[in-house]
């Protein structure tokens, strides 16, 4: 019993885990107890049981973790001490969930809270008995969702980094890394400057690599790029020579962060040109070798409490079509800040139901929000587990710009979707056009008659403009409002059914 240390050995150990490569690893534990060790104060600040004495519970005498071979005192028994930050080592962050109940009055929490804190970032652990007066089934879901959402917004070190790192040598950033970084629930966005600077040796030809906003073993975003080295000119000097002095191919300059410098004698002739004679050349290197610098966000564990059995959606009728004709919809999302709490909660779920209804992999769907600004959370796609998951990482912002979100809709539904399918536009909002878009929106919604593609608006909660949900459906005829969020799944439901029929 309370083989705790053999469990979290295997973390690290048993390759059937299978981690990804890119991914943050996490490892939620449940317990009641204490590990085995031969010392459970060890490096303990302030142990509340024996301070300044060993302790190992009530196991005499004390032992390590027997191992695999389940014999205490042979060669493969496991210090408790040593497995946590092994485990660290592996960039494997414990959560643990205390119930204390079963070690009687003898309080394990400040030992699993110290335990968890020494494995990789955000490990920590929270006592169940914090809140009984809740049923555990509440506690529970919470305690985990918590956990996770804060050990999530941790990152002890993020870097841009090169992939294949036999290119690493190549990429100098500025700043090196970013360290300690806690991750507020609104997201955050950080920048590198980065300069790719090819090594004198380097093989003529095209090198493309990927740079990865890397932190704690995690790839936060991943960019392609391309990078073409020539062959040496003609008349390359030899080390006796002087070589030309000339600032965009002398190797001490600083380059811009689209310049990619060459080798001093790349194009060093065996003279030195007068001010008549032709310049260098200049697309040995073209700028758009390199891509503009961009914004990489990092993703944030959402904060919603899941919506209770209750509003599970029921399972809609499938939508009258034959079968040769196919669908890419839109599902056009308002993410601002009005509709944070249950209003994003229901319509994730209404969302999630309207998917169901899709016959995939014939029908198509995508994903988009709007607030400030818009995003393509999904691309069109027959891939049911990949819309759920980006239905389920909405996140709301300041903002409300349903013309951007139009604007982006069409480019993903009509330049982006297939010619033997039907475009279709769902939209939700619970309010009315940012101020001074207003026009922009009509604008937008004029387009969509001008290229024939529908559009189903869904007005949320008692502050719509129905004016305005007209004029972006054209009409009545495809406009649906949801009093309060618990309408939502029939609305889509209805407008799933509703879809004409071929």
């Amino acid at each position: 019993p309370e083989a705790y240390t053999r469990a979290l050995y295997e973390s690290y150990t048993d390759s059937a885990i299978a981690w990804r490569s890119d991914a943050r690893r996490f490892v939620v534990m449940f317990g009641d107890s204490v590990p085995h060790d031969d010392n459970l104060n060890e490096r303990i600040t302030s142990p509340p049981i024996n301070p300044g004495e060993v302790w190992c519970a009530e196991v005499v005498p004390c032992v390590l973790d027997p191992g695999r071979d389940g014999v205490p005192g042979t060669a493969d028994d496991l210090d408790l001490q040593t497995v946590l930050d092994t485990m660290r080592d592996h960039q494997i962050t414990l959560l643990f969930v205390v119930g204390d109940s079963g070690m009687g009055s003898v309080t394990t929490s400040p030992y699993w809270r110290q335990w968890a804190s020494w494995t990789n970032v955000g490990g920590d652990a929270v006592s169940l008995d914090d809140a009984s007066d809740l049923p555990a089934a509440i506690r529970l879901p919470a305690a985990i969702r918590d956990l996770i959402s804060s050990a999530g917004r941790r990152i002890a070190h993020l870097a841009l980094v090169a992939d294949p790192p036999s290119y690493q040598p190549w990429l100098t950033t500025e700043p090196p890394a970013y360290t300690d970084l806690t991750i507020p629930p609104e997201g955050q966005v950080l920048g590198f400057d980065a300069v790719i600077t090819p090594p004198s040796d380097a093989t003529p030809g095209e090198h493309t690599f990927d740079l990865v906003l890397r932190g704690d073993g995690a790839a936060y975003a991943r960019r392609s790029v391309t990078i073409t080295v020539l062959p040496p000119c003609e008349g390359t000097p030899t080390p006796t020579e002087t070589p030309l002095a000339t600032a965009s191919v002398t190797p001490t300059s600083t380059p811009t962060p689209t310049e990619v410098p060459l080798p001093t004698a790349t194009f060093a002739p065996t003279t030195t040109p007068t001010p008549t004679e032709s310049p260098l050349p200049t697309a040995t290197f073209p700028p758009t070798s390199t891509p503009p610098p961009a914004p990489l966000y990092l993703p944030i564990v959402r904060r919603e409490a899941p919506p209770p059995p209750a509003a599970l959606p029921t399972p809609v009728p499938t939508v009258c079509r034959p079968t040769e004709i196919a669908v890419d919809v839109a599902l056009l999302i308002d993410t601002s800040s009005s509709m944070e709490g249950q209003k994003i909660a229901a319509a994730k779920v209404a969302a999630l139901a309207f998917v169901s209804t899709l016959r995939l992999p014939v029908d198509h769907a995508s994903v988009i929000s709007f607030d400030s600004d818009a995003r393509v959370h999904q691309a069109l796609t027959s891939d049911r587990t990949a819309l759920e998951r980006a239905i389920g990482a909405l996140t709301t912002r300041i903002g409300t710009r349903i013309d951007l979100g139009l604007w982006t809709t069409y480019d993903e539904i009509v330049d982006g979707g297939r010619p033997d399918a039907d475009p279709v536009i769902v939209l939700l909002t619970d309010g009315r056009p940012q101020g001074g878009s207003e026009g922009a929106t009509l604008m937008a919604a004029d387009f969509a008659r001008d290229v024939r593609v529908p559009v189903w608006a869904i007005g949320l909660g008692p502050d719509v403009s129905e004016e305005v949900l007209r004029a972006i459906a054209g009409g009545t005829e495809r406009v649906r409002l949801a009093p309060s969020p618990d309408e939502l799944v029939e609305v889509y439901g209805r407008i799933a059914r509703e879809i004409p029929c071929r």
